[in-house]
């Protein structure tokens, strides 16, 4: 069992990857009342490494217990989290990638989402054989995680695997080469035709053959949005022959303006029009 099933049993909590990801969201764990401190019995010490990545310097520093090797950015869990477990030994998962927290690098320069996330693939590529205590070598040809991305607007989380799809016809992870995987061999060929689908989809449609007026005029109206509607509206008619993707850009672009109603959007819309979501599934990269 990985650090995340300890801390799970520690506080009687079920085992499962829900929890697990629900125990990854900082404000989660603050909100139960859970400290996470990877300080404990278990340990038998750590390392750090100096990394440079793009124009970041970087320290990445390890704790390891009897399970696992865990590597964060210089110990701060909520900005990036690496889990090798000693018992899958060829696996890396990121466990936890969040900008949300004010993440920097040792020179102070901000980090954002993606430099956190290929600051992780790049780590994990270069090292590779990942070093024990007991002097066992683990060595990583795979990377893991877990898709729980998301932007926060006005308290909703906007799902960030979706929203990213109706502008690309793929999920951000994908972008970056990553793979979702099924339980078996077969689950995995179906969610690799469901990318397929998706992206012949969001090639094709049209804003004018996608009934997307119906969708936005369905929108709850408030004060808070009804500016955010007449605008969309505005420019799906004078871009009727555009695709549809590129009125999720002109959102995604301009998402201060429009996240009050992204929402619906991205969860009623993007069901109708037959898009698989991957919001939550697992990935893999091969390296």
């Amino acid at each position: 069992m990985n650090y995340w099933g300890q801390i799970l049993e520690l506080h009687n909590i079920k085992y499962s990857g829900e929890n697990i990801r629900y125990l990854q969201d900082y404000k989660f764990r603050k909100n139960i009342g859970i400290q996470i401190n990877l300080k404990e019995k278990y340990q038998y010490g750590g390392a750090k490494y100096k990394f440079k990545f793009k124009d970041f310097e970087v320290t990445i520093r390890s704790t390891e217990d009897n399970h696992s090797i865990i590597y964060s950015l210089n110990n701060n869990y909520d900005c990036l989290l690496i889990d090798i477990d000693k018992e899958e030994k060829n696996i890396a998962t990121i466990t936890g990638i969040s900008a949300d927290y004010g993440c920097f690098d040792d020179n102070k320069k901000r980090m954002k989402g993606s430099d956190l996330l290929d600051l992780a693939i790049k780590f994990i590529e270069t090292k590779r054989n990942f070093k024990t205590e007991n002097g066992g070598i683990l060595k990583v040809n795979k990377i893991q995680l877990t898709d729980n991305s998301h932007i926060n607007c006005n308290k909703i989380k906007i799902k960030l695997a979706n929203l990213y799809t109706l502008c690309n016809g793929y999920t951000w992870y994908m972008s970056r080469g990553f793979m979702p995987i099924g339980i078996n061999d077969k689950g995995t060929m179906e969610l690799i035709n469901s990318i397929s689908k998706n992206y012949k989809i969001m090639k094709n449609l049209t804003i004018e053959n996608s009934n997307i007026y119906e969708y936005i005029n369905n929108i709850p109206k408030t004060k808070e949005n009804i500016d955010a509607i007449k605008s969309i509206l505005f420019f799906a008619k004078e871009n009727k022959k555009k695709l549809v993707k590129e009125l999720f850009e002109e959102i995604k672009n301009n998402f201060t303006k429009y996240c009050t109603i992204i929402d619906c959007l991205t969860e009623n819309f993007y069901e109708r029009i037959g898009l698989k979501s991957f919001y939550k599934h697992t990935f893999v990269l091969n390296i």
